[in-house]
């Protein structure tokens, strides 16, 4: 018996984690209390492993409230079984808040030196991350990684950039979160010489949450640098959420996009709440070249709930691109605010089929071509009516015979100069179903409260989530009526050629 037990005791202590903690207490590159010595340290034992700051005030490198730490050549991967938290945020309760704009920790490579490597299951907290050669942050293969309330590729405040050589973010992993639905845990990434975040075809079921691509700290103003805010080419990665808490900001991405999907391996993708365009309060223009880019593949992606404006081309661009590849099919765009995409000089479409164009790809007979989005084609509004606590939209779709499409109806201040819409305000959806010579009447009734003339359009959706352009403008004056009157004297409008 006194064997068995001792047997059995063993047997617990292999099992048992060891958690430490590890305490950085100088910014010297090397060293005791160093970060490299407690990077070393906590990856030569199985975790989980916090590794602390409590820096002194007497630090020589404390600049501006801010601890900077300047490595010499690269450091220690953050790979253990249980994974190692690195906690920028301890400094602060160590020490306070001598760096009230963001991080007191800052990792500069000085541009001599590649970023952070993370293998699995670690966190990475209030971290300043730049002037890092290559990626600020590289995660091959890394899953169940955290990384909240981070300025990646600026100055420790969140006002300028200072670049990372790469993307801010390079992810070839699964299930990592980046931000998250606190306000601390916002992570700023922007200034970067690549993508804010790259996520590679291997990057699966990752959630990105609540973050500033391509703003300072605050939102509301664009820091140039970068290429796409996120440049997405794995399956099933979540984008914004359903709450404003969730909502990530894309703006001032001049040279490209806010969020591009490309390949066929990014079927499954969800873009969700954010903003496109625009400061952090929806109001300011903080232009994108464009708002989301679905190119060459992609498929099978959900673009819903999105305020998509004041792009410099079109708010969502679907295609092959100039590069030729496979046309992007099965994306479904679908209860957005789009409007007031273009420059000054031109006027760009809401949802675009083509690289760069001006007018959208026209209708052609039972929807017999084929291409991005199988050049779904658009619904023709042709009346508007006025009724008891409302507005009657009628209209036609010609498409494939016999099959059921979501017809989407917007209404906008503005219609474009080509006489197409886009659709700034969503006022809600009906169900037709094409007749065997390929035609769906429209006519259905929204409660709406449009006080002012406004223009109506609508975007079509095949079974296969193929959504289309937007379609021609209607201008509806709407006929302020009293619940008794007789619905026969509403005013009726019918569309016009533009």
């Amino acid at each position: 018996m006194k064997r068995l037990s001792t047997l059995l005791a063993a047997v617990v202590c292999a099992g048992t984690v060891h958690a430490s903690t590890f305490t950085v207490t100088t910014t010297a590159d090397s060293g005791a209390g160093s970060l490299r010595t407690a990077l070393t340290s906590a990856g030569a034992a199985a975790g989980p492993h916090t590794i602390v700051f409590h820096i002194p005030n007497t630090d020589p490198n404390l600049v501006g409230g801010v601890f900077v730490i300047t490595p010499t050549n690269a450091l220690p991967i953050l790979f253990t079984s249980g994974g190692i938290t690195l906690d920028g945020a301890s400094q602060t309760t160590f020490g306070g808040d001598t760096n009230p704009s963001g991080p007191e920790i800052s990792l500069n490579g000085n541009n001599a030196v590649g970023g952070l490597f993370l293998g699995n299951n670690n966190k990475l907290i209030n971290l300043n991350i730049r002037n890092f050669l290559g990626y600020g942050l590289t995660m091959t293969g890394g899953t169940n990684n955290t990384v909240r309330g981070c300025y990646i590729g600026t100055d420790p405040t969140g006002q300028t950039a200072q670049p990372n050589a790469g993307a801010g973010i390079d992810c070839a992993g699964s299930r990592n979160t980046f931000g998250g639905t606190n306000p601390s845990d916002r992570n700023v990434i922007c200034g970067n010489s690549n993508d804010g975040i790259t996520l590679r075809s291997t990057a699966g079921n990752n959630i990105i949450q609540g973050n500033y691509f391509g703003t300072d700290a605050t939102g509301t103003k664009a820091i140039s640098g970068s290429a796409d805010g996120i440049e997405c080419l794995g399956p099933n990665n979540l984008i914004g959420g359903n709450t404003p808490a969730a909502r990530n900001i894309f703006a001032g991405h001049i040279n490209a996009a806010g969020v591009r999907l490309a390949f066929a391996t990014v079927t499954g993708t969800i873009v969700r709440g954010n903003y496109f365009g625009t400061d952090v309060t929806g109001t300011n223009v903080l232009a994108n070249r464009e708002g989301i880019d679905i190119v060459n593949g992609a498929n099978g992606t959900i673009i819903d709930g999105n305020l998509i404006t004041g792009n410099l081309r079109a708010g969502i661009r679907i295609n092959t691109n100039s590069l030729g590849g496979v046309a992007p099919t099965n994306n479904i765009v679908t209860g957005n605010s789009i409007y007031n995409n273009g420059n000054p000089n031109q006027s760009y479409l809401g949802i675009s089929f083509a690289e760069i164009s001006t007018t959208p790809t026209p209708n052609d007979p039972c929807d017999a071509d084929d291409g991005n989005q199988h050049l779904q084609n658009y619904p023709i509004i042709s009346n508007a009516t006025t009724v008891p606590g409302g507005v009657r939209i009628q209209g036609t779709l010609n498409s494939v015979a016999s099959q059921s499409y979501r017809i989407e109806f917007f209404a906008n201040d503005e219609c474009d100069p080509t006489g197409y819409g886009e659709g700034q305000y969503y006022l809600g959806f009906t169900n037709v179903t094409t007749t065997g010579g390929c035609t769906a009447t429209i006519d259905s009734t929204f409660n709406s409260s449009i006080q002012s003339p406004v223009h109506l359009t609508a975007t079509a959706t095949d079974p296969e989530n193929n959504t289309s352009e937007f379609g021609p403008c209607l201008q509806f004056f709407p006929n302020p009526i009293q619940c008794d009157l007789d619905p026969g004297t509403a005013l009726v409008v019918t569309n016009t050629p533009h």
